[in-house]
């Protein structure tokens, strides 16, 4: 089994929560309003901020090119998402316009047969809109659920401060699993380390999948094959299966178990937080039961070692 740390009387310093500055607040109370900017068709001309939607088709040397085509794409004028010079050729046309923009591809273009070359973007205008932002008033407070943006206010402060918490805490608890990883002599057999391993490329599917591909492509773009990736992984799979068991071994000597009730009130802070209906929640109930109840008895053992620091 091994030899584990004492995980009593650690010398840890706590956390250190940040509090939540006026500037912060302000600015999270402009992203929920900015979340709730709507855009309306307008007939005079784009102007910087508009959206215009366009077909676009790029030519270098007269041919078309890879990648260099798009169909009812909306475009901020002004938000620089294109190669530079693009959008500000775009200002001071109607819906309905042709206009051939032109522009030189960057030196440091990521497509090597581009770099460096002028190109010709023929677009056709469909649409030009403009933003409507609305006022952060009570009536807008109202549409986000509060009576008033006060309210509305303080609940951002207090979802803020959470936030802050967790992270602090989420900081501190793997300083702690570090020490105790460190200071404790234990071997991982080839079982659990594969299972951590599962846990590990779990985790990286779905870090890629917020930027919309899979692992597999991941892999393709990055020229690695699986098992290589898999090898780089290793140390932190390691040290994935020697934190799970020094957290089991703290439960059994502790005696820490998940009751039924915490598993009812954690999967309804779930289901409420995720808005689930009844048949969502009991399915996922059902086939991830297991992992839940270890994933509280961890978050129960964390607050015994925090309490007894």
């Amino acid at each position: 089994m091994g030899k584990f740390a004492d995980y009593k009387n650690l010398k840890i310093e706590k956390p250190v929560i940040q509090p939540v500055s006026e500037e912060e607040l302000n600015s999270t109370l402009q992203a929920v309003v900015a979340k709730s900017v709507s855009l309306e068709v307008k007939e005079g001309k784009s102007e910087l901020g508009d959206v215009v939607n366009i077909d676009f088709e790029g030519f270098v040397d007269g041919v078309a090119f890879e990648g260099g085509k798009g169909e009812k794409y909306d475009l901020e004028l002004g938000s620089n998402s294109f190669i530079p010079g693009f959008e500000e050729q775009l200002i001071g046309y109607v819906s309905g316009d042709e206009v051939d923009v032109n522009v030189t591809f960057p030196e440091n273009y990521h497509a090597e047969q581009l770099k460096g070359k002028p190109a010709v973007f023929k677009c056709k205008i469909h649409e030009v809109k403009t933003k409507v932002v609305p006022s952060l008033d009570d009536e807008f407070a109202r549409k986000q659920g509060f009576s008033t943006v006060d309210e509305l206010r303080e609940a951002l402060r207090v979802q803020m401060e959470q936030r802050n918490r967790a992270n602090a805490y989420n900081k501190y608890f793997d300083e702690v699993c570090s020490y105790l990883v460190l200071n404790s002599e234990l071997e991982v057999s080839d079982e659990q380390l594969e299972v951590s391993m599962q846990n590990v490329l779990a985790y990286y599917e779905q870090s890629v999948a917020q930027y919309g591909i899979s692992l597999p492509q991941y892999l393709e773009m990055t020229g690695k094959k699986l098992e290589e990736f898999k090898e780089t992984l290793k140390p932190e799979a390691i040290r994935g299966a020697k934190i799970n068991m020094i957290l089991d071994h703290i439960a059994y000597e502790e005696n820490i178990v998940v009751t039924e009730e915490e598993v009812e009130m954690e999967l309804k802070r779930i289901q409420e937080y995720y808005k689930l209906n009844d048949e969502q929640i009991k399915e996922f109930k059902s086939k991830n039961l297991g992992e839940f109840e270890n994933e509280i008895v961890k978050q129960k053992v964390f607050k015994f070692v925090v309490e007894n620091l």
